[in-house]
């Protein structure tokens, strides 16, 4: 799981999230922004999560290439420390690398569930929790 995981990211790094999407992600994918997120909600299915990933985190924060710090592994969750490179899209403003938590769900070969962290304990603590 943690090599898919990896070629996963790298598929985002390439740009190319309808790849991210049709290999990796499970049809009923489930995916949680950060708290701190405006208008914090949940994305289901595979196109709703593809398009908010393009729409708003590709394109309105500019989030480019992330780096995988770590794999942390909690029974079927796993942690991974993310460095993000991050500009606002409109202001141009760039916001430097900054850290995210993804905890992820895999089964059967694909993504079922991400929950995403800005706080690392928080991320820890739901994948220890199984809640993640």
């Amino acid at each position: 799981d943690l090599a898919f995981l990896q070629d996963a990211y790298e598929l985002w790094n390439s740009g190319d999230i309808e790849t991210l999407a049709e290999r990796c992600f499970d049809d009923d994918i489930e995916y949680q922004n950060a708290p701190e997120w405006p208008g914090q909600r949940v994305y289901r299915g595979s196109s709703d999560v593809a398009r908010f990933l393009r729409e708003e985190v590709a394109e309105i924060i500019g989030l480019e290439a992330v780096r995988i710090g770590s794999m942390d592994v909690f029974g079927d969750e796993v942690v991974i420390a993310l460095h993000a490179q991050t500009h606002g899209f409109e202001s141009g403003i760039d916001f430097g690398e900054v850290p995210v938590f993804h905890v992820a769900r895999v089964r059967d070969g694909k993504v079922t569930r991400v929950r995403v962290y800005l706080d690392e304990s928080e991320a820890f603590e739901a994948a220890r929790m199984g809640a993640g």
